[in-house]
């Protein structure tokens, strides 16, 4: 696949969501998502029926330099068919946020097959492991979270999902998961690359908007 840049020598290439016409993303290898997509991108996707939202809500799932993303509509949509070069793959679930305009792969790419970027021949190379995969979604329990002026809080709780049901907010500071309690995590990598939402269901500590401190269980959506 031809390779063009932009004037930061960025890579962007062609790739297929069902059978729509190819559109251009950047490859990210500082990414850790395997799909972004611009909330246009999304919209017109949505009206050929190739995506379609799982779950919305309101809030914010990005941070930046300068902290929380601008807060918009936020959707998980689920994309049948991904194409990437000779690679298919199935059943994608990702995030798109109103205030987002990026498209984007990023490294998971390479869990389904070989990359290879050719800056010199401008050409990318995807070898997949099988020509038709499966993508395997992380687990999900109805909300999102992120920090927040050094709280680290529920920043997306998506409509009627296990976490609206159990009685989560937007807005609610977390303060443990499970038996992991969030201010004795002595980094914030620790917080952020830890595997601490597993399982079928939460048990989150939080403190409201009043200040009250509750307990509530959600399970796996």
């Amino acid at each position: 696949m031809a390779l063009a840049f932009d004037k930061n020598s960025r890579p962007f290439l062609d790739i297929k969501i069902a059978e729509s016409t190819p559109f251009r993303v950047l490859f990210d290898s500082g990414s850790d998502k395997l799909l972004a997509l611009s909330y246009l991108t999304y919209s017109e996707l949505n009206k050929k029926r190739e995506a379609k939202a799982l779950y919305k809500g309101k809030g914010s799932v990005s941070s930046g330099l300068f902290g929380a993303g601008k807060e918009g509509e936020e959707l998980r949509i689920l994309l049948n068919q991904l194409e990437i070069g000779p690679g298919i793959l199935d059943s994608i679930v990702t995030n798109v946020s109103e205030n987002k305009n990026k498209n984007a792969i990023g490294m998971p790419v390479g869990k389904f097959g070989i990359i290879t970027l050719d800056y010199l021949h401008k050409h990318f190379y995807f070898h997949p492991y099988q020509s038709r995969q499966v993508v395997t979604n992380g687990n999900f329990y109805g909300f999102d979270s992120q920090l927040v002026n050094d709280d680290y809080i529920a920043s997306v709780v998506y409509e009627g999902s296990n976490a609206e049901k159990a009685g989560l907010k937007r807005g609610d500071i977390i303060l443990q998961i499970n038996e992991y309690k969030v201010d004795e995590f002595k980094d914030i990598c620790q917080l952020f690359f830890g595997n601490y939402f597993t399982g079928e269901s939460l048990n989150l500590t939080v403190k409201d908007k009043d200040n009250n401190i509750k307990t509530v269980k959600i399970a796996k959506e």
